[in-house]
């Protein structure tokens, strides 16, 4: 955005307001998931063995999720 090469500035300041919200929509289902575990299955009586297991499973989850998209968005050589 700052340094456009080819593009004119008006071009460029919308193709990084397109990024700026593909990477907004990515984060916010994680933020709201993550407020639901904070707000209410960490205060929660649950046993120390199931909130490993749910921390295990959606960290596994995550990565997974962050490793395919950084294969689809990958560029083609």
């Amino acid at each position: 955005m700052l340094f456009p090469g080819a593009l004119r500035w008006r071009e460029s300041v919308a193709r990084g307001g397109i990024e700026a919200t593909r990477l907004v929509s990515g984060i916010i289902p994680l933020l709201v998931i993550a407020g639901l575990l904070e707000g209410f299955f960490s205060p929660s009586q649950a046993p120390v063995w199931l909130k490993f297991t749910v921390t295990v499973v959606g960290l596994r989850l995550h990565v997974s999720w962050l490793d395919d998209g950084a294969q689809v968005s990958a560029p083609c050589r």
